[in-house]
């Protein structure tokens, strides 16, 4: 009688890589400390980023630690708005797939651009149709947003994921 080799499955390896990567990330992120030193901060310059664009479209604000502030209407960019957790999913997701060191560290430094430029227009979109569109506001930041949002960083991670194997078949 012959016993039978369970087969090698690279899938379930990225799998089992990506939801590990992920669950020790959002470990990583979530202590206060964390949050106080390295996600505060990177979300105050996105605040300033964004009231920059929106002062440009003749909208007057400032921000002020995470929150946006202008007459009549106020954002405070929270966890979840910030896209510190958007990007650690696609680089999770980048380091998980079998490829080249260097196509990784190229589609990690381009992913995370594109991502976080995207999440800058989100938040002054969202700004904007809260100060002049406020009954819709709650519909856009919950739904469209966020749906928007997440398929970004899929579609990017698909078109990088693309490349990256297309990249080893070659190489």
């Amino acid at each position: 009688m012959k016993i039978k080799q369970p087969q090698y499955n690279p899938t379930l390896k990225s799998a089992f890589i990506f939801i590990t990567l992920l669950i020790i990330v959002c470990l990583c992120l979530y202590p206060l400390p964390v949050r106080e030193k390295l996600i505060n901060p990177f979300v105050r310059v996105i605040c300033e980023q964004a009231s920059y664009l929106i002062n440009l479209f003749g909208t007057d604000v400032f921000s002020r630690d995470t929150i946006i502030i202008g007459s009549g209407f106020s954002v405070d960019v929270k966890d979840g708005c910030n896209a510190v957790y958007e990007i650690s999913l696609f680089i999770c997701a980048v380091l998980a797939y079998p490829s080249r060191l260097k196509y990784k560290l190229l589609g990690i430094a381009c992913g995370s651009l594109i991502i976080y430029l995207f999440n800058l227009i989100r938040i002054v979109v969202l700004y904007m149709t809260g100060k002049y569109y406020n009954n819709i506001f709650k519909m856009v930041h919950d739904h469209v947003s966020q749906s928007l949002f997440i398929f970004l960083v899929v579609v990017l991670w698909l078109l990088w994921a693309s490349g990256a194997k297309k990249s080893t078949i070659t190489d």
